[in-house]
């Protein structure tokens, strides 16, 4: 079973919530401060500054930094519907912490190291997705449909070691760069 349309709200507004924006159809996005809205703002999405003022949506997806995911949860208790999803975007934050909050949940993580100012194309991004229930689970998979991306379903401990790892080799590579970068530097 399909969904005939998906509304999605974003919570966020860092690398991962702006390439959901511009891949996605997302209805709105709540931020702290408006003034950081940039060209993205080409009327597609709704930007709000308070939490009271997000619609109703299918699917609410968290895409701030593990730290205060917390906190967000808190601020949309009480003001997400019954039926919606809530999912976030953490390799690290488990989905039994959003199940004291909600019964419909799920985590949409991107194994992708987003960068500030670069272009991504979700069709080439393996998508790792643990869901609370088979609603979640058809929500999910229904948002995701259309970048056609690969979606790889496993728990929040098998996330975290993908996700560890994936930190590990991608700053490892930076490092060696930079590395690299210093000794020409240095031969001239």
């Amino acid at each position: 079973m399909y969904l005939c349309s998906m509304n999605c709200v974003v919570i966020g507004y860092g690398n991962v919530a702006r390439a959901l924006i511009n891949n996605f159809d997302v209805s709105a996005c709540y931020l702290r401060e408006l003034s950081k809205v940039d060209d993205l703002d080409d009327g597609r999405c709704l930007f709000v500054d308070s939490y009271l003022d997000l619609p109703s949506a299918d699917i609410y997806i968290i895409a701030v930094n593990d730290d205060s995911v917390g906190e967000v949860l808190m601020n949309l208790k009480n003001k997400v519907p019954k039926h919606s999803v809530v999912a976030h975007t953490s390799g690290c934050v488990s989905l039994d912490m959003m199940g004291e909050y909600f019964s419909n949940t799920a985590v949409v993580y991107p194994l992708y190291p987003f960068a500030e100012g670069v272009d991504v194309d979700f069709e080439d991004i393996t998508m790792l997705v643990e869901c609370g229930n088979k609603h979640s689970e058809v929500v999910v998979k229904e948002f995701l449909a259309p970048k056609k991306c690969e979606i790889k379903l496993m728990s929040s401990q098998e996330r975290v070691k993908v996700h560890v790892s994936a930190v590990f080799s991608c700053n490892f590579v930076n490092h060696l760069i930079s590395l690299s970068q210093q000794y020409l530097s240095e031969c001239g």
